[in-house]
């Protein structure tokens, strides 16, 4: 990661997240403080957009608003985390609700963040479409900054939002494949090429948001990304495997559970 390219990042930003702040009367934010990023980003958990009452003006500054949410750390009580969303996520990835400084906790190299940066009560459809646009350009622009290791995106339909709005195709390319019949589970990869001609590959993998009904079962997200790490494998930063063959593999390990795996009650 480029600190320079991230503060170049904010200046570009954070402007016209403001002016349209102003035009919508609808406040915005990030998550976690971006200005904490030393080196690598391991893994970029992407919401998509802050919730509750939108109404209002926020004017910040690029510095401002890297430094994050200003009610971070309150996610946090006692030592516990309290937030229904981060605990969600910290669930299926394996985590209890404690504070884990060296891992999940840690925002040097673990990024929260959203879509869109605009609040909303009602979801991503009630935004107008400055807001929605600006948004995903300027989360897909991040991503090319942040270079993370792994995107995990925290809603049904992510992946068709990131095609709808796709403005941001000059900088990223998108593939994904939906895993099975009747779960919005997908996975898929978002390219970009450097300034020096290298490709860049993620691999980015959609599941339900935490805050609403689990798929299966609380914990059908956390087998659905062991799985993936096991199939999905990268080798000098490339896939080994085509998204097909990595859907096939997942899709003929769970029949396997089902043709040879016996609960006898």
């Amino acid at each position: 990661m480029n600190r320079k390219e991230l503060e170049e990042w904010g200046q570009k930003w954070v402007p016209t997240f403001n002016e349209l702040s102003e035009k919508y009367n609808t406040v915005y934010y990030t998550q976690s403080p971006l200005d904490h990023i030393e080196d690598d980003v391991e893994v970029m958990l992407i919401g998509i957009n802050p919730g509750g009452n939108g109404a209002g003006v926020t004017y910040v500054t690029p510095e401002e608003f890297l430094k994050g949410n200003p009610a971070w750390k309150e996610r946090f009580k006692d030592g516990r985390n309290v937030w229904r969303y981060t605990n969600g996520v910290r669930f299926y990835l394996g985590y209890d609700s404690r504070r884990h400084d060296d891992t999940i906790d840690d925002d040097s190299r673990v990024v929260w963040t959203n879509l869109s940066p605009f609040a909303s009560e009602n979801g991503f459809s009630e935004l107008k479409p400055e807001l929605r646009d600006a948004g995903i350009e300027s989360t897909a622009e991040l991503i090319s900054v942040l270079r993370p290791q792994q995107i995990i995106l925290h809603s049904a339909n992510a992946f068709n939002l990131l095609d709808k709005y796709s403005g941001y195709s000059a900088e990223l390319q998108l593939e994904h494949i939906k895993v099975f019949d009747n779960l919005p589970l997908e996975i898929g990869r978002i390219s970009f090429q450097t300034e020096t001609g290298q490709t860049v590959t993620i691999p980015t993998y959609q599941v339900k948001h935490p805050s609403g009904k689990w798929p299966v079962s609380h914990c059908f997200t956390s087998i659905f990304l062991y799985l993936l790490r096991l199939s999905d494998v990268y080798e000098n930063g490339k896939p080994a495997k085509p998204l097909a063959q990595v859907r096939k593999d997942l899709r003929h390990e769970v029949k396997l559970w089902q043709s040879c795996i016996e609960v006898k009650d």
